[in-house]
């Protein structure tokens, strides 16, 4: 049995220096997914490093990035759970609110439709940024 990989989460925590759990640098040098994903989170933290920024933008970048984080994790549990699909329909807000994502109006609307939101384009990723941040 393999060992389940980490949230993608506490991989990005882990690499801007928040706290992790302990055995994630062990899983991170021997999962290649992980330790993958784990390297874009490093260029982003150093792309931040490398800027003059304020502390409180930072903080702000970091909300952002865990926005996105637990969306695309909540959208890609959405389009492949379908028993789940049906408790999201009916009230997408708490839905969001539970897993930690402020709920935008247009986010509210097109979780109701969870079919609509990945027949539609641009590309999933890119869609979800712009339902978090009206982009």
């Amino acid at each position: 049995m393999s060992t389940p990989h980490p949230p993608e989460e506490a991989i990005a925590a882990h690499v801007a220096g928040l706290a992790a759990p302990p055995d994630l640098g062990v899983h991170l040098e021997r999962c290649e997914r992980c330790g993958a994903l784990a390297r874009a989170y490093e260029d982003v933290v150093a792309g931040f490093r490398a800027l003059a920024v304020p502390t409180g933008a930072l903080e702000a970048a970091r909300g952002r990035l865990t926005q996105v984080v637990r969306l695309r994790a909540f959208v890609d549990r959405l389009l492949t759970e379908p028993a789940w699909q049906a408790e999201v329909r009916q009230d997408p807000e708490a839905a969001l609110r539970r897993h930690g994502i402020d709920p935008t109006p247009e986010l509210v609307a097109a979780l109701r439709d969870p079919d609509g939101l990945a027949r539609q384009g641009p590309g999933l990723d890119e869609r979800i940024s712009k339902l978090l941040y009206g982009l």
